[in-house]
């Protein structure tokens, strides 16, 4: 079967704690909407991806399948300055979900998740904030996506607010899928919250499991790296986040940072 050189059609780029991983599950229920097998995000469409768009196309599974909507859930797309053009030059029709989240909710739990995969490295909320240039370019979502629009007309960029998801969990994917494949959702939908926030228990033992699951995933050991992920996702290695109270101090900054421009 021969595979088409354009044959991803929506992306769905995030922000990071908007439900994204929730809409992948949701996806694999579906009969005609295919993502990546193994993996959910490929980092194809990132400007330093060594990966060919041949071997992009074989992470999905289409033998043998009547499914023909690709889509990729992908999150360290929306804060990449160069992934716009590089997607456009993939497939100028394109498909661009984003969703938004409050701004103090979002800091909040994406600090959790940073401290959590050893990525953010300040010991509080507002060091990182006053250290991180990339964490304060994440709170700057209509900046963010304001890039999109400079290369996609307006009608194939889809923003939501993570609240409807909260109030309203059919509305919200029906509204996802509708906008991505023309039609309603074909599947009844699993409802369960999945990726919340949490907190690891031994921080050093889980920071190595992270590093071990990226270079599995380099190496395209997606069963490996999942089934370690499957275990590291369990109560015995992380706990659940009731999140972090914010400072009026904290407060005022990320209102400020959030409505300033993206520092390229």
């Amino acid at each position: 079967m021969s595979i088409d050189p354009v044959l991803v059609s929506a992306l769905v780029i995030g922000s990071r704690k908007t439900g994204t991983t929730w809409l992948n599950e949701n996806f694999k229920l579906s009969s005609i909407v295919t993502v990546p097998t193994g993996i959910k995000e490929t980092g194809f469409f990132l400007p330093d991806s060594i990966i060919e768009k041949p071997e992009y196309h074989s992470l999905f599974n289409i033998t043998g399948l009547d499914k023909n909507i690709f889509v990729e859930v992908d999150t360290s797309l929306l804060d990449s300055g160069d992934s716009p053009a590089k997607i456009k030059a993939y497939n100028p029709k394109m498909k661009i979900v984003a969703i938004r989240r409050d701004v103090y909710e979002f800091a909040s739990s994406r600090f959790i998740q940073g401290k959590r995969k050893g990525l953010f490295t300040h010991g509080t909320l507002l060091e990182e904030l006053n250290n991180n240039r990339s964490f304060r370019n994440e709170l700057r979502f209509s900046a963010l996506v304001d890039r999109y629009r400079d290369y996609f007309p307006s009608n194939q960029i889809l923003v939501l607010d993570y609240k409807n998801l909260q109030g309203d969990p059919n509305s919200f994917y029906n509204d996802v899928f509708s906008f991505i494949t023309g039609q309603a959702a074909d599947h009844p939908l699993n409802t369960e919250v999945i990726n919340n926030a949490r907190e690891a228990r031994f921080s050093n033992i889980f920071l190595l499991g992270v590093s071990l699951g990226k270079w599995l995933r380099k190496h395209q050991l997606y069963f490996i790296a999942n089934f370690l992920k499957s275990i590291a996702n369990t109560s015995f290695f992380q706990k659940s986040s009731t999140g972090i109270a914010l400072s009026a101090q904290e407060n005022a900054l990320i209102q400020s940072i959030s409505c300033s421009a993206l520092e390229e």
